[in-house]
């Protein structure tokens, strides 16, 4: 790695990565080696340990004595968003990026994300390609989305997001003082926990710069990953509360477009097909879409008998279908 000045460096914004780790023996070396070989020069590392019960904190121990700018937090397991809450408390940044403990970048991410936002107020945001790998990132391949490109209003970003759009919560390089005014993760969440954070953080951000440059390889087969470990009802309920978190900041700033209703009546449509056989799921879901007022849209979920017979009797009517066969099972 090349070291740079102490003037280089601190002629540079700092950019704070922060880890929460929990159980991640086998990749937390790769994901800290992905970090600390950044071509930008002024960057601190912080790692929180969730109550790990392997090696995690002996291997995170190792990276702080080897390198002044990492430093290792631990608390009792608490959950993915508490140890984001404490990094992100920990961090002198100027700038933030959250990084799964499983998960690496590409080593001209920071910098080609800094160069977009250098001469910018502090109320921009960089975003960055993202793709998903199993075992080798030379199995990786960038997901192509409709979200990559500029913005110059917030509301574009979050009405495409809630309509299918998706970013891997690393590619948002984000400047600090966007985060304190938009709050701290829900720590009640377990799922969507992301999702449900960055609408607030895009919704106090003036524009979204897309960097061409540098990406996220984010690893899909992680035993210890929060969805996995769920059971599927508390997971669905977590999920539907994230979707109603958002409707009611949205709300709250004027940002409840006609766009996003269309994105959120899909995402309440989603949750209520997935879990049918949760009538209280199904139930809450029914009444936040029916909130939403009459927007004709189409389901996009389910196969194609099912949708035409949303077409022909309406989905409410075909989901009841579908729940009293999923009992029967």
């Amino acid at each position: 790695m090349k070291y740079l000045c102490p003037e280089v460096i601190m002629d540079k914004p700092k950019v704070s990565i922060l880890i929460p780790c929990y159980n991640s023996e086998t990749y937390l070396q790769e994901t800290l080696q992905s970090c600390i070989t950044q071509q930008y020069p002024n960057i601190e590392i912080i790692i929180v340990d969730d109550g790990s019960t392997d090696k995690s904190v002996e291997i995170a121990k190792d990276w702080v004595h080897k390198f002044d700018n990492i430093q290792l937090y631990s608390q009792p397991n608490s959950g993915v968003c508490c140890a984001r809450n404490l990094a992100f408390e920990r961090s002198t940044g100027d700038y933030i990026v959250y990084l799964d403990s499983d998960d690496l970048i590409s080593s001209d991410l920071i910098s080609s994300q800094m160069e977009l936002l250098e001469g910018a107020n502090d109320n921009v945001i960089a975003t960055c390609s993202w793709g998903r790998f199993y075992t080798s990132i030379d199995d990786f391949n960038i997901e192509k989305k409709s979200v990559y490109k500029d913005y110059e209003s917030s509301i574009g970003l979050i009405e495409d997001l809630l309509n299918d759009g998706m970013f891997g919560l690393t590619c948002y390089l984000t400047p600090r003082s966007i985060i304190d005014k938009a709050g701290t993760w829900n720590e009640t969440l377990t799922i969507n926990t992301d999702g449900e954070f960055f609408i607030r953080v895009i919704a106090n951000a003036d524009k979204i710069k897309f960097s061409k440059h540098g990406c996220l390889f984010y690893r899909s087969n992680n035993p210890n990953s929060i969805s996995r470990r769920k059971p599927i009802e508390a997971k669905g309920a977590s999920l539907l509360f994230s979707y109603e978190l958002i409707l009611e900041y949205l709300k709250s700033r004027n940002l409840l477009t006609p766009m996003a209703k269309v994105g959120l009546k899909k995402l309440f449509q989603a949750v209520a097909y997935q879990y049918v056989i949760y009538n209280h799921i199904v139930d809450r879901a029914r009444k936040q879409v029916k909130a939403l007022g009459n927007i004709k849209d189409k389901p996009n979920i389910g196969g194609s008998i099912f949708r035409i017979l949303c077409y022909l009797i309406g989905f409410w009517n075909v989901l009841f279908i579908k729940h009293l066969l999923s009992c029967k099972k």
